[in-house]
Order: C-alpha cells, then sequence, then structure tokens
C-alpha cells in the first residue's frame, strides 16, 4: 500500500504541476495522470486490480521457466519430524512458544500435516532468520552461528516433547507439496497427481474449519499452522483430480487467488518462507486442537 499511495502521489504531483492545462503537452500530463491513479485504486472482486494484474504476470513467467523468490541466504530451517504419534493432541502451545525462546526470535514455528492413502504424517519446521537476530547470536559466536542455534532450539523442543512421550527426530527430507514440473492456474497448481488447491484459514474459525477440511473427502491433505513470536496464520491445501471451481469446497476457507504455487513452495516443510495471511496471535496457540492421529 505504501508503494501505491507514494506511486499515486507523485502522478497526482505531476498533474498538479501541470495546470492550468492550456496546451497539449499539460492536459496529456492530467490524462495520463487520472487514469493512472484511478487503475492504481481500481477495486476488483476482493482486491486491487493492478495486484491481480501482477499476480496473473508471476504466474505466466513461472509457468514459462522465469525466476522464482530466491531462497532466504540469513535464514536457516530444521524439520523434526514425529514418528509413531501418540492417540493424542500434539502440544501446540508448547511448540507455538519457541518462536520466542531463549533470547531468541524465530522468525517462525510451524506445524504442518499431511493425510494421503489413510496415512497422516507431522513436522514441526523451526525458521531463525539472522538478521531478525544478530545481537543474541552476536554473543554466542562472532561466526554467527545461525545454522548451529536453530538445530539447538530444535533438539531442546525435541526434548520437552519427548519428556511428554513423543517420538521426535530431525528429517533431513519431507515430501514437497508440488514438484518445480508442476504448473500454476489462478486457483490451483497442476501436476501428473491432478489439481492441488490452497487456501487461508481464518484464524478466528479455525476449530470449526478444521474439523471440516480434515472431513472433506480427497486424495491429498495439507494443513498447517505457523507462529511467529506476535502472529500466526493457517494453510490447508486440498487434492482433487478435477480443476476446482470459484467457490472453495467448504464455505469457511478463503481463496488465494493467484498465490497457489508461492503459498504451495511455502508449505514444503523445508521452506524458509512464511505462510500468507499473518494476523495478531493473542492466547490463540493454547486454544488450537491438532490431532496426531486421522
Amino acid at each position: 500500500m505504501t508503494v501505491r499511495l507514494a506511486l499515486a502521489l507523485l502522478f497526482i504531483v505531476a498533474a498538479v504541476l501541470a495546470y492550468p492545462y492550456r496546451d497539449a503537452t499539460q492536459q496529456w500530463v492530467l490524462g495520463v495522470s487520472v487514469v493512472v491513479v484511478i487503475a492504481l485504486f481500481s477495486w476488483w472482486r476482493g482486491e486491487f486490480a493492478t495486484t491481480k494484474l501482477v499476480r496473473r504476470w508471476a504466474i505466466w513467467r513461472g509457468n514459462r521457466g522465469g525466476a522464482r523468490r530466491p531462497a532466504r541466504v540469513t535464514a536457516a530451517t530444521v524439520v523434526l519430524g514425529i514418528e509413531d504419534p501418540l492417540d493424542d493432541e500434539l502440544p501446540v502451545g508448547l511448540i507455538a512458544g519457541y518462536a520466542d525462546r531463549y533470547g531468541l526470535r524465530l522468525d517462525k514455528v510451524r506445524i504442518t500435516s499431511r493425510e494421503a492413502g489413510g496415512q497422516v504424517q507431522h513436522w514441526i519446521s523451526l525458521t531463525l532468520d539472522a538478521e531478525e537476530n544478530l545481537p543474541a547470536l552476536q554473543a554466542r559466536s562472532a561466526q554467527i552461528p545461525v545454522a548451529q542455534t536453530t538445530e539447538t532450539v530444535a533438539r531442546r523442543l525435541a526434548d520437552h516433547l519427548r519428556e511428554g512421550g513423543w517420538t521426535v527426530t530431525a528429517v533431513q527430507h519431507a515430501p514437497r507439496p508440488v514438484s518445480d514440473s508442476a504448473k500454476e492456474t489462478w486457483r490451483a497448481v497442476t501436476d501428473e497427481s491432478g489439481f492441488l488447491t490452497a487456501y487461508r484459514i481464518p484464524v478466528d474459525a479455525l476449530a470449526a474449519t478444521l474439523d471440516l477440511v480434515r472431513a472433506a473427502p480427497c486424495e491429498e491433505r495439507w494443513t498447517a499452522v505457523e507462529f511467529a513470536p506476535e502472529s500466526v496464520t493457517a494453510v490447508a491445501a486440498l487434492r482433487s483430480a478435477e480443476r476446482p471451481t470459484g467457490a472453495p469446497p467448504i464455505a469457511a476457507l478463503a481463496p488465494l487467488g493467484g498465490l497457489q504455487r508461492s503459498t504451495l513452495d511455502a508449505l514444503d516443510p523445508f521452506s524458509a518462507d512464511r505462510l500468507p495471511g499473518h494476523r495478531p496471535a493473542g492466547t490463540f496457540a493454547d486454544q488450537v486442537r491438532w490431532p496426531s492421529t486421522v
């Protein structure tokens, strides 16, 4: 929005300076300025029209081998896998608390679950950004040990979970929601297995919506809740053989039009990127139920 306002102000100033619009050049400046300002603030189906155009361009470019978002070189991610899960609920409050602990503010702590073929898998991803923790990292070593520090935090969380009876191990590999060869459309990403569609789950209705998502028939289901030190977001991704229509399969789910590829790439347990839609967390973590079994 800041860039949009600055650009609009630039054209408004140009139009004012062109006053009194007597010659053709001044009139052109006025006309172009009016058109640009209207275009910048045109609202269409819940979003700025220019935002939709930018996303359409990104989809077209990405499907033709264009460069995607580069990896964050200042961040490190460690992934813990939950093996032989208990017939219980994951301790979401405990896990979320590691977003701000030991004098470190993690960029995110995420719980990701995948259901396919009657099997369920869970991962806990911890991402530490060096730029946000320079004083704390420099106090540990002059070498800025971001990877080692992230591993230490992950080990402490794993030990904490083991005390509660969970079997937790650090993993080096996990399934990705979509492959590099998958193609993005406005509403989904398509590959040889069908269509995978990502939706944002409103956090104020997370519990009820998650129950509906987990009960929805589909070939593959991803769900994730992601905590930053002061914010939270949740995402679901559902796979189907048919191209998704305009309406979500569950009314509470929010479509992510034009953001399918970036969201599904971020849903990879090893991705350092955040999921979209962060909102203030408050005491939300203590209210989330995350069953460990189907």
